[in-house]
């Protein structure tokens, strides 16, 4: 079984945008690291970005989805780092509670305003900026390893008195 598990640790409060796209709330960001398991073994890793919390299932929040464990296929995309993907297809992340109308994506970016509510990746963070780099790096690395198939994504929060400062 192939699963990319997500472990948050690291949260960035959002900062007032002016010139943020419509229902974008800013930069608020979560930090996490980020595991590509095949079959319990480890293949890959890198860090993750992903919107503030809280937490929520509904659409058009801009917000991070719960932890949980997710289903993912890949579906033709024009989010960003699309073309760096075969078919032009990205991972689309759902479950029961969290549809696939909502359109949580993994895609590439390296900042809270690039995240649109999605999943980013990269090669790398910066723990104080609360920032990815190397994020075209790491969805190649992805796509090279993974696409087409299948696969899940298991995100978790690690308790509050084991958080990074």
């Amino acid at each position: 079984m192939r699963i990319l598990r997500i472990k948050r640790y690291k949260e960035f409060a959002d900062t007032p945008d002016k010139n943020a796209k419509l229902g974008h709330k800013g930069d608020g960001r979560t930090l996490g690291d980020a595991e590509f398991l095949e079959d319990d073994k480890v293949v890959f890793t890198c860090k993750s970005l992903e919107p503030a919390g809280p937490s929520t299932t509904e659409a058009r929040k801009d917000r991070r989805i719960p932890e949980g464990s997710y289903n993912v296929i890949w579906q033709k995309s024009t989010t960003a780092g699309n073309k760096y993907v075969q078919d032009n297809e990205l991972p689309l992340v759902y479950n029961e509670k969290v549809s696939k109308s909502r359109a949580i994506r993994i895609h590439i970016g390296n900042y809270g305003k690039d995240t649109l509510g999605c999943i980013l990746l990269g090669l790398t963070a910066n723990d104080t900026k609360g920032t990815i780099n190397n994020s075209t790096a790491a969805i190649k690395k992805m796509a090279e390893m993974w696409h087409p198939l299948a696969f899940k994504v298991e995100i978790k929060e690690i308790p509050t008195n084991e958080k990074r400062d």
